[in-house]
């Protein structure tokens, strides 16, 4: 029996960068800035870099000196920093194998409609669902409360519109009270000092069950004259007309807002464990996050001792290995095994004061009765 040719490790390269160049702004992830880093397989677990403190660049109170050619120049001084480190960590998917000497044009297709496919978006949204439990964990990010008071690794909560948290959900519109643009606005107000400082970008990352209930609320919609005439049975003179459309309602909310980008999350994953009934759901449901995010643009290099690349902000992904599918020949089996596979790390530079999350149901709330949802949508 003749032994036909296998799939060399360039053959499956070439189909996941063709599949990773068509579906790839499907993730949220892909819109984070980038750390390049080593990991154990260059002999180093960590890296470690210095970020530069705001305090050196900050004006302060008579901070500028008289100067003139010829007089004496001011004191030098050290730009301070803070040592941060993050450990990028190898991550693999399931196998799958094929049977070996299979006729090559079986062998392309087979890796076009069904290998790479299935394995790099399993990676994928693993990678997602650990962005979305980052962004979305309370004690990763602070807040202020509904009255203004800081409230460390706590979530966001919205208020009844008379200072005080409300009492039913944002999608129920707190009572007909809710103005999410105000609770909103009033968990911004600290971090827009730094919005535009040494790159930084004020940004949202939301997802789609959030927009919609968003994008029809009257703060944004201008329908009635009021909530009430929105939900109010007696007063419904709104309807559909009210609900504006996504593109319509991004642009009003990031100006609204003073935004510099949204990222909306709406990929999908099972909800449940293999081998149960399957529930499919947005991978990021529920999420709003609001953060300051390091937008100098290219990638961060910090793979040589030497380089004085600081990525900033409150979200960065560190990355060691690029989301590849490797192959491999198993002695005695007859088969050729795919795997997907990476090394990366999710942290944030600044920490819990440049990022805020709100409480996706009322459940998670710091009241227990003001998330965005009742219960998650399904």
């Amino acid at each position: 029996m003749p032994v036909l040719p296998t799939p060399s490790p360039v053959d499956i390269n070439t189909v996941g960068q063709s599949w990773t160049q068509t579906n790839a702004d499907n993730f949220g992830f892909t819109q984070l800035p980038v750390a390049l880093c080593l990991d154990r397989r260059s002999g180093r677990s960590s890296t470690t870099y210095e970020l530069p403190n705001f305090d050196n660049a900050m004006g302060k109170v008579l901070g500028l000196r008289d100067w003139e050619p010829g007089q004496t120049l001011p004191v030098e001084r050290t730009v301070g920093s803070t040592s941060q480190t993050f450990t990028p960590r190898g991550v693999t998917t399931r196998i799958i194998s094929r049977p070996q000497n299979r006729p090559m044009q079986f062998v392309w297709r087979d890796l076009e409609q069904n290998i790479v496919p299935v394995l790099l978006s399993e990676l994928y949204l693993g990678i997602e669902g650990e962005l979305d439990t980052f962004l979305n964990t309370a004690a990763n990010w602070d807040s202020v409360t509904v009255g203004g008071v800081a409230a460390p690794g706590t979530f966001a909560e919205f208020s009844d519109g008379a200072g005080a948290a409300a009492t039913a959900p944002l999608e129920n519109y707190g009572g007909n009270a809710i103005q999410p643009d105000a609770d909103i606005n009033n968990q911004l107000r600290r971090m827009r000092k730094y919005q535009g400082l040494n790159g930084m970008g004020l940004e949202c990352w939301i997802n789609g069950h959030v927009l919609d209930v968003l994008s029809r609320h009257p703060v944004y919609s201008g329908a009635g004259g009021g909530p009430g005439m929105l939900v109010s049975a007696s007063a419904q003179n709104a309807g559909i007309a009210a609900v504006l459309p996504r593109d319509v309602f991004l642009g009003r909310f990031m100006a609204a807002h003073r935004l510099d980008r949204v990222v909306v999350m709406d990929t999908v994953t099972d909800t449940v464990r293999a081998g149960q009934t399957s529930a499919i759901n947005f991978t990021a449901n529920g999420l709003l996050w609001f953060g300051l995010v390091d937008r100098r643009g290219g990638d961060f290099d910090l793979r040589s001792e030497g380089s004085l690349d600081a990525p900033d902000g409150a979200l960065c992904m560190a990355k060691s290995r690029d989301a590849e599918v490797a192959s491999w020949a198993t002695p005695g089996m007859e088969t050729d095994s795919f795997a997907a596979r990476c090394a990366y790390d999710i942290f944030s530079p600044r920490g819990a004061q440049f990022g805020v999350s709100f409480a996706s149901t009322s459940a998670d709330s710091p009241s227990g009765t003001s998330g965005i949802f009742a219960n998650l949508p399904t």
